[in-house]
């Protein structure tokens, strides 16, 4: 980088007390992430190419490290430069062909929410640059620290199931992007919690969690070959990239030159999942491996059991639950309130300790050594998200000795969606058949009654009875139902499509009223008569269609998020809880 300084600037900004100046840094050969009009490119290229360093934070990998950047009108931008090895040219060149790899991976991921936006790439003194948006946030390590319950640094079972369904969340839509990504290193470092936008009190008071996933140093594309994950540099790079506390076991051990690691979805869920088992016992399935061969860990993580679940539960009182898990407080006494009796602390200990043993058991089902019995990761932000919507219902479930709500990946989301489905189903179709019957015995009548009666059309039929006038009545009562027909079939791209619908339900019965205002006085009782069943008609039909739109086909099967629910809080709120814990 260079080291001349910028006076006029530099000494503007704020001293962190390492340095009072920033140093410039200039983005050399630059290359925008997405293509921009020449005049536009000329107003981005200033605003990123001159970019100043006054020391205000770095986050160090071990092949890498970004660097919080600013222009001269105060943007931040992560600037991130890979640690080139010493030695040989050849293994220079791998480092930055993963590196450019990794430049790759980002634009595909950019501008999806859950991840940092790329604004491209360039050169630093001659070292490959990736410019891209500043996540401000906490990792997810030291959130958990923050709101821990306890001296373990364990999180209430709640909040974590949270986490783990907004964090599974991300890696489903990582898995739907152009090249099926798998990010490889989903580990607590690598996973922020944005304070921009909401602070972390507040997310906990929410229930929703705004998660960012970062450091695509050793993610991959499925449908890429496997040269693209690059042998060649693992030759320079003694083991695997990922965090082993939380890597797979088939990502872990030794590999021959030539081969790739066997990496895939399934590979971010075990990883995830242990992210989670972290959060809930303060310490990853199989403790801490730094410094352990990969080869031992990668065995006990096939053949060994994680270790025991021991949540913040085990040894709470009611105390500790008010001051520290508030909701939790809440549901238990909302469970309790209609009870024959007020459950005892050993009772209510013991409830939880059940539903802990079901997050046991989702968690568990992800850390199986077999990749093909892991579930996908959609399935498990389901499953999660129905362990936090049940949450207070298996409460009191626990508490009276009923079963709980099942949570089991894929089982009750995919139930409780079906069952929705097939209700909502039901209940359209039966209130569709009632209007078609309604339709079909109006249509009928007034068939029936006109061709019986003698009456004239005017100028527009000149038929007195009979078969023609019957087929005249049924033209003139299904002008209803081809206008809201036409109506709900262009649904898809009209704004408000109910009122689009009895609109034209309505344009078509006024068109069969005015074509009935020629009847003769001979027919008048007639014409009545059949303008009535077009009114009634008309009801019917534009219910027919619009049950379309008040009852829909549910497009995803998932339960509410918790997000959406309503809250309902006790002193002291969750932020006030955390305030307590910092301060």
């Amino acid at each position: 980088m260079t080291d001349r300084l910028l006076p006029e600037i530099g000494s503007g900004l704020p001293d962190n007390g390492r340095c009072g100046r920033a140093r410039v840094i200039r983005l050399e050969e630059f290359s925008p992430a997405e293509p921009l009009h020449p005049r536009s490119r000329e107003a981005f290229e200033r605003r990123v190419l001159t970019l100043l360093d006054g020391g205000e934070a770095v986050r160090r990998g071990c092949f890498a490290e970004v660097r919080l950047v600013r222009n001269v009108w105060g943007e931040a931008f992560a600037l991130k430069t890979p640690h080139l090895l010493d030695g040989a040219t050849k293994a220079k060149a791998a480092v930055e062909d993963a590196f450019r790899r990794e430049y790759q991976l980002f634009c595909r991921m950019s501008g999806i929410k859950g991840f940092p936006r790329v604004y491209g790439m360039g050169t630093v003194d001659g070292k490959l640059a990736i410019l891209m948006e500043w996540v401000e946030g906490i990792p997810l390590g030291k959130a958990a620290r923050i709101l821990s319950v306890d001296d373990e640094g364990r999180m209430s079972p709640l909040a974590a199931a949270r986490v783990g369904r907004d964090l599974f969340e991300l890696l489903s839509r990582m898995s739907v992007v152009d090249g099926n990504i798998v990010h490889g290193d989903v580990s607590p470092s690598n996973v922020l919690v944005r304070t921009d936008r909401i602070s972390l009190a507040e997310q906990v008071d929410e229930g929703a969690f705004d998660l960012c996933i970062v450091d695509f140093g050793s993610a991959q594309m499925l449908d890429s070959s496997r040269e693209s994950y690059g042998s060649q540099f693992e030759r320079f790079v003694p083991a695997s990239s990922a965090t082993p506390e939380f890597a797979a076991p088939e990502f872990l051990g030794s590999r021959s030159e030539n081969a790739a690691p066997a990496i895939g979805p399934h590979c971010d869920v075990y990883a995830a999942a242990s992210v989670v088992f972290q959060l809930v016992v303060g310490q990853p399935p199989f403790g801490a491996a730094r410094g352990e061969d990969p080869d031992v860990l990668a065995d006990r993580k096939r053949y060994e059991a994680p270790v025991p679940f021991a949540t913040c539960h085990i040894n709470c009182d009611g105390g500790a639950i008010s001051a520290y898990e508030p909701e939790v407080a809440v549901d238990l006494r909302l469970a309790a309130a209609g009870l024959p009796h007020p459950p005892s602390a050993e009772e209510s200990r013991a409830a939880l300790l059940q539903l802990d043993a079901q997050l046991d058991e989702l968690l568990t089902s992800c850390l199986s050594p077999v990749p093909e019995q892991r579930p996908s990761a959609r399935k498990m932000r389901d499953a999660l998200g129905a362990f936090s919507f049940h949450y207070r219902d298996n409460l009191e479930n626990a508490l009276r000795g009923a079963p709980l709500v099942p949570c089991v990946p894929g089982s009750l989301a995919d139930g409780y969606g079906e069952t929705v489905r097939a209700r909502r189903s039901a209940v359209r179709v039966g209130l569709k058949a009632a209007c078609a019957i309604i339709a079909l015995g109006i249509v009928i009548a007034s068939a029936v009654v006109v061709g019986r009666t003698p009456c004239a059309f005017g100028n527009l039929f000149a038929i007195s009875s009979g078969p023609g006038a019957s087929v005249a009545a049924v033209m003139l009562a299904a002008l209803p139902f081809a206008g809201g027909g036409v109506a709900y079939m262009l649904r898809s791209k009209l704004r408000r499509p109910l009122p689009a619908i009895g609109l034209g339900v309505c344009l078509g019965a006024v068109f069969s009223f005015l074509c009935l205002v020629s009847f003769g006085p001979v027919g008048s009782d007639v014409a009545l008569m059949l303008g009535s069943g077009i009114c009634a008609l008309s009801a019917a039909m534009w219910l027919f269609f619009a049950l379309g739109v008040l009852i829909p086909d549910m497009p995803e099967k998932t339960p509410e998020s918790t997000a959406s629910q309503p809250r309902v809080l006790m002193e002291p709120s969750a932020s006030e809880a955390i305030e307590r814990k910092v301060f």
